[in-house]
């Protein structure tokens, strides 16, 4: 039979006559009960067999693209607005979109690639883009569209690559209209956080502190101004008018191709049409805002654990300030740091004068602080439920690297490490939904890889950290996660479970390790399965074990230190240092 490789998620596109051949997982998710037998399936599967030493050139490669084109699109960017900034500005504007895209990019050509070179295809169906004109204000609306609109936009880019490679397959074209701009986004009611800042604002002096993101409560956050000498303020982002896309001004961007790979090449053809436009068309328009902001005229300090990610008026304004020799402070929000591959380039460190990380970290750049997510918790009798931390399986358009088999993987796991429990374990287990998932696609998955006559409990987000850590007898994590890292630091008996080491670090390995003697890391389900159902009746004997107790010790000192006695003063007294 003929064959045709499949690029998308629309069952309707796909030809009946022809043996299909899928470029991913993701694009059964349209399918009924597709996930259920996954091996029914033409499956092309570019990761399979990924071993340490290739990981380790992907993310090399990585890296390197996104600093070549720092580069460039820095002076590019210069020379449109006639300005003279430097790398580091340019790097906090662009860099964390940069971060995304790149990844998206090079898993997208490094898989059809692989495709195209593993068989002879007689067909492939492709987008007719005429009428699709693609473009994002900013990393945010980045995200969202993909998120909402990935098909259009993941075989929009396919085809470009496609035709980049320049391969002779016979070709059927579909239509793709442009993304929507209407993305519905709730709006925070903060009328009383306005009337605060107003307030507030005339307390305000030159030379404060700006606090960009603060980790406490609000009262807590009173206390930690306190402890800073500093009265409190609250920052408030002005909203602002999007720009369209001028193809005109756009076409100066010029972009060299020679000495680079194949895939910076194709990098670099299209960057010119998808670079944001708050970097571009509104740049002159955010900068006049960022002159009239009410916030202080020469900060000591800019201190940021979220904003540096997507808020585009907090980083041109803090941008322009730290060309002004401002201090700026970032701190970690999140797992992964200094132990995860696919977080190799990172605009934020690359960016910062220091670097607050939750645990002992030896770089010139770093600061050790504590986890600001969690607190220290103590084992209780009470404790009678197993919440397993489900996988993150968001839209995989939106993501930068190949996450989603890996996630998917990882729920498969979770259900073969479920099934395998005794009957009375099984009523304990309560599965967490990632509250940034995709929902309908969470729990389809879910439902189809659990299709056994148990109904399991889900909880998407009923439940509050603190109730989890005080009802688990145990949490059972399938990636190496924030949440790992938040039950880790809190106390609370935790197990990982991973296929290998190959996307861990190779500095954080023999910490992983130590873990694994400790039997708080699996590589195997069944095993996992069998510890569980031996220790979970007295889970304090295993985690109070004198080598486990050495090894997460080991662990959380490095990674994940729990919040300590007054966090709000040790904080203060930090930044006051590091000004």
């Amino acid at each position: 039979m003929k064959k045709c490789l499949v690029l998308d998620t629309e069952p309707k596109n796909w030809p009946k006559s022809y043996d299909l051949f899928f470029l991913g997982y993701w694009c059964l998710e349209k399918v009924k009960d597709s996930f259920k037998k996954l091996k029914r399936f033409n499956i092309i599967d570019h990761e399979k067999d990924v071993s340490n030493q290739k990981v380790d050139r992907y993310v090399d490669q990585y890296d390197q693209i996104c600093k070549n084109l720092l580069n460039d699109i820095s002076r590019e960017l210069n020379l449109i607005h006639k300005k003279k900034f430097s790398k580091r500005f340019w790097t906090i504007i662009i860099g964390p979109w940069l971060k995304i895209f790149v990844g998206i990019v090079l898993e997208r050509y490094t898989s059809l690639k692989f495709a195209l070179e593993k068989k002879k295809f007689n067909k492939i169906i492709l987008a007719d883009y005429r009428y699709f004109n693609f473009y994002c204000e900013n990393l945010s609306d980045f995200e969202d569209k993909i998120s909402h609109f990935g098909n259009s936009w993941n075989l929009y880019l396919y085809t470009r690559i496609f035709e980049f490679l320049n391969i002779n397959i016979p070709v059927k074209k579909v239509r793709i209209n442009s993304l929507s701009n209407k993305i519905e986004k709730k709006q925070d009611q903060i009328f009383i956080k306005r009337i605060l800042s107003k307030i507030l604002r005339f307390f305000m002096k030159k030379r404060d502190y700006f606090i960009s993101d603060n980790p406490f409560s609000f009262l807590k956050n009173f206390k930690f101004y306190f402890f800073l000498n500093q009265i409190p303020q609250i920052n408030i982002n002005p909203k602002y008018r999007a720009a369209k896309k001028n193809n005109s001004l756009r076409s100066r961007l010029k972009f060299k191709k020679k000495n680079i790979s194949n895939v910076e090449k194709f990098i670099r053809e299209i960057l010119p049409d998808i670079l944001p436009t708050d970097s571009i068309e509104n740049f002159s328009y955010l900068n006049k805002i960022c002159n009239n902001l009410p916030w202080p005229k020469k900060p000591r300090l800019i201190f940021s654990m979220y904003s540096y990610q997507q808020n585009e008026v907090f980083k041109l304004w803090a941008a322009k300030k730290i060309e002004e020799k401002a201090r700026y402070v970032v701190a970690q929000h999140g797992g992964s740091y200094f132990t995860s591959k696919h977080v190799s380039f990172l605009p934020e460190i690359e960016s910062c004068d220091k670097f607050i990380s939750w645990g002992k970290i030896k770089d010139k750049k770093n600061v050790s602080l504590f986890n600001f997510r969690t607190d220290k918790n103590t084992l209780s009798k009470k404790r009678t439920k197993i919440f397993f931390y489900s996988s993150w399986m968001h839209n995989m358009r939106a993501r930068a690297f190949p996450e989603y088999k890996f996630n998917l993987n990882a729920n498969i796991s979770m259900a073969e490490i479920i099934s395998g429990l005794n009957k009375k374990n099984k009523k304990s287990v309560i599965i967490r939904i990632n509250k940034f998932n995709e929902k309908k696609l969470e729990r389809k998955i879910i439902k189809e890889i659990l299709f056994k006559k148990y109904k399991y409990q889900l909880d998407n987000f009923r439940y509050t950290k603190k109730e989890i850590f005080s009802k688990s007898k145990l949490t059972v994590h399938l990636t190496n996660s924030t949440g790992f890292l938040e039950t880790m630091a809190a106390n609370v008996p935790s197990v990982l479970i991973l296929p290998n080491l190959n996307w861990v670090q190779n500095s954080a390995k023999e910490d992983f390790n130590k873990l694994k003697e400790a039997k708080i890391l699996f590589f195997k389900t069944k095993l996992l399965t069998n510890h569980i159902n031996k220790n979970i009746d007295n889970i304090g004997n295993w985690w109070n074990d004198k080598e486990v107790i050495k090894a997460r010790n080991n662990f959380i000192k490095k990674y994940s230190m729990p919040l300590s006695k007054n966090p709000e003063s040790k904080f203060a007294n930090l930044l006051k240092k590091l000004a």
